[in-house]
């Protein structure tokens, strides 16, 4: 079987005290039950926390919850990181002043933002600078030193995007990831 994860990434590359802010996101989800507390095997080859009952108030079609899947949790990521499609690779990347498709540069630019943590990206059409959140990619990738994968959940509502953007304080982006 395939494996999918949908991913809730903060709008902001360097999040401060992103340790810290996982820790309260995960305890409020262990609260509303949505995650089992402990941690286990349940994401790729990594530990993770379990889905829980709880996630069936969050996503449109509860019914479609996978409960007994073995990969079925939440990983945190709190490193630099790109959230990609996973397998689909980036068909579009345009410049948010001049509209001007730049995929092949930006590529190039965000594996350099990896490792320097650079987050401006100077578009080689109109020579503007943007953060690297502003260009728009097809499909959608996400890029900060924190995020939230959810393996084999569904999709979820409208209501916990907002609920996570109030208390992450930001706008977040959700990537979908097929493996």
């Amino acid at each position: 079987m395939n494996n999918y994860s949908i991913s809730i990434v903060p709008l902001v590359e360097n999040y401060p005290n992103h340790a810290a802010k996982a820790q309260e996101i995960v305890n409020w989800l262990s609260e509303i039950k949505a995650i089992k507390k402990e941690k286990s095997i349940c994401t790729l080859d990594k530990e993770g926390y379990a889905i829980d009952e709880g996630a069936e108030k969050l996503v449109e079609f509860p019914e479609e919850l996978p409960f007994g899947l073995q990969v079925c949790g939440l990983e945190v990521i709190t490193q630099s990181h790109i959230f990609t499609s996973g397998e689909r690779e980036l068909e579009t990347v345009l410049c948010p002043s001049c509209k001007k498709e730049m995929r092949e540069y930006f590529e190039n630019q965000v594996h350099l933002w990896e490792s320097t943590n650079n987050f401006i990206i100077q578009c080689p059409h109109c020579q503007a600078k943007h953060p690297i959140h502003a260009f728009h990619c097809e499909p959608i990738w996400g890029f900060s030193n924190l995020g939230f994968k959810f393996w084999n959940w569904t999709d979820f509502t409208y209501q916990f995007i907002e609920d996570f953007e109030q208390r992450l304080g930001c706008e977040v982006r959700v990537v979908y990831e097929h493996t």
